[in-house]
């Protein structure tokens, strides 16, 4: 699994692979069952005619502890 600019992670495979949600503030990898994921790839393939896999390339953005801590901060100078 490739990591933005980081180096790239492997896991063990036991059946089908799981998918990853990456933060993109402090580096967590989190696993998700691709199941949880289909409402959002069918989503992705209604709108965009894309069919979408996130076993190689996690989905990026920000972990509930960093969000909250970036909501935190809005508006502080």
């Amino acid at each position: 699994m490739h990591l933005g600019h980081a180096p790239g992670r492997y896991a063990l495979v036991r059946g089908e692979p799981c998918e990853y949600l990456a933060c993109e503030r402090c580096g967590k990898v989190s696993e998700a069952e691709p199941g949880l994921l289909d409402d959002v790839r069918r989503l992705i393939e209604e709108e965009f005619a894309f069919h979408a896999s996130f076993t190689h390339f996690p989905i990026g953005g920000l972990c509930a502890r960093c969000a909250f801590i970036a909501a935190a901060t809005v508006g502080r100078t």
